[in-house]
């Protein structure tokens, strides 16, 4: 194991109370809060949280909650007050048929705005759903999408300890960021398989609010502005036990921006779509299992 947080002291607390009735669609449903505090080893408070929550679990393993967040954060010495509100839908209606969605919106944390400001609040909102469809034994398909939005506000907090620029009006983007996967198995025989799985990402930033150098990487001569990415991959399996395989694969890659070497380098205008290639690779991988 390892300690991924040290120099605190914390006290957390999870009640709940559900009630099941009988003869009923019902499983459970009731309420549920917890509480968590973080000090330092001088007693100064770094962060605390109050989470209270709605649970109501149905049938066909269906379960569906709405909960609110208000938080304390100290971070860099710069004091944030957040809330946030989420609800979250999980469903199996069919056995071939699995549904999830949760959607939350609130306050967030622009850690690393661009220079000279400092760390501001910002609206946030974020979003996850997906499903799965599994038709036959042999074949399954899952789809995910997540996104997140950090937008400007208006509110003291909101520019405290690191005012925005007079020209930000609130509303105005900070980022944001689009995740999507599609992934299909398909199983011909017991030893030959397919996996497919096409990834894309699009991360938007304003460059006026956002430090795009550590946030989003770079190159030698400044950051990179934001991309669209789009990335194909496909692999066969042909497994003769486990341990001993072979594997034929073949990975795309799709932006829309490509640097033009010098010094510095440049980057052109981006295109709309991802549809410039950034590299291809086809490879074999064999493996065999030694058994004595």
């Amino acid at each position: 194991g390892f300690v991924n947080r040290v120099d605190i002291r914390r006290f957390s607390n999870f009640v709940a109370y559900l009630w099941r009735p009988r003869s009923s669609k019902i499983i459970d449903f009731g309420p549920s809060v917890s509480e968590l505090v973080n000090w330092d080893h001088t007693g100064r408070v770094v962060d605390w949280q109050v989470n209270p929550a709605f649970q109501l679990e149905l049938t066909r393993q269906t379960t569906l909650s709405i909960s609110r967040a208000e938080v304390y954060e100290l971070f860099d010495n710069i004091s944030f007050r957040k809330h946030g509100t989420s609800a979250l839908l999980f469903t199996q209606p069919y056995t071939w048929l699995t549904l999830a969605g949760r959607y939350a919106w609130g306050t967030g944390e622009n850690f690393f705005p661009a220079a000279p400001l400092l760390p501001f609040l910002g609206s946030q909102q974020l979003a996850n759903f997906g499903f799965t469809l599994r038709p036959a034994a042999r074949f399954r398909f899952d789809e995910t999408y997540i996104y997140s939005r950090l937008a400007t506000r208006v509110s003291p907090l909101a520019t405290s300890n690191g005012s925005l620029p007079v020209a930000v009006s609130p509303g105005q983007n900070i980022f944001n960021n689009h995740l999507m996967r599609s992934k299909l198995n398909y199983q011909f025989t017991k030893e030959f398989s397919l996996r497919l799985i096409v990834d894309y990402n699009a991360t938007l930033a304003n460059p006026q609010l956002l430090d795009l150098q550590t946030n989003l990487g770079s190159f030698d001569g400044g950051p990179a502005v934001p991309t669209k990415k789009l990335t194909p991959d496909i692999l066969f399996t042909y497994l003769l036990h486990p341990g001993t395989a072979i594997y034929f694969g073949y990975t795309d890659g799709y932006t829309n921006l490509h640097l033009v070497p010098g010094t510095p380098p440049t980057v052109p205008p981006a295109t709309g779509s991802p549809t410039i290639p950034t590299g291809r690779i086809v490879f074999v991988k064999v493996s065999y299992l030694f058994r004595y």
